[in-house]
This record gives C-alpha cells, structure tokens and sequence, in this order.
C-alpha cells in the first residue's frame, strides 16, 4: 500500500464543523430533471463532511429491511468466521 503522505493535498481528511448529516433528495436526479443539480449538492456534501444521507432514491424498502437482517446476521457470527471472509488474505 502507498504511503498516505504522497496523496494529493485535496484527499487528505479535514477537519470540519457540522451541525447535521445532509439529507439529499435525488428523486431529480433519478427522473432527470435536475441532474447537475443534485450532482453539485452530492459533490458540496462530500467536500464538506464527508457522508451524506439521500432519500428519494427508489430501493425498496424490503430490500433494505432485508440488507440490515443479513448485516445484523454477519456481524452476529463468531469473530474468526468473520475474519475467514477477510478478502486481503
């Protein structure tokens, strides 16, 4: 792995000030009706803070119940189980 030093100055981590996680609507950017837009609030939240929370985005909510079960179901197995699905080994 490379030594983190030799990154570009603008990867590196800062150090901010949030009040809150930003809830971005992409519902525009799915129907394409404000595709830049969206682009350039996903690009500020990113430089900004780092994470973002989006809503509008089309997943069923299943899908999503379903992904959070099987999360909870991994992170519930025996730590070396775990480690045996480490994909840098």
């Amino acid at each position: 792995m490379s030594n983190p030093t030799f990154l570009d100055a603008s990867l590196h981590s800062k150090t901010i000030d949030f009040d809150e996680i930003p809830l971005i609507d992409i519902g525009a950017l799915i129907d394409g009706s404000d595709v830049q837009g969206v682009a350039q609030t996903i690009g500020r939240a990113c430089r900004e803070v780092g994470f973002l929370y989006i809503k509008n985005h089309g997943v069923d909510p299943d899908l999503i119940d379903q992904t959070y079960t099987q999360a909870k179901r991994f992170f519930n197995l025996p730590k070396a189980q775990k480690e045996a699905l480490d994909i840098r080994l």
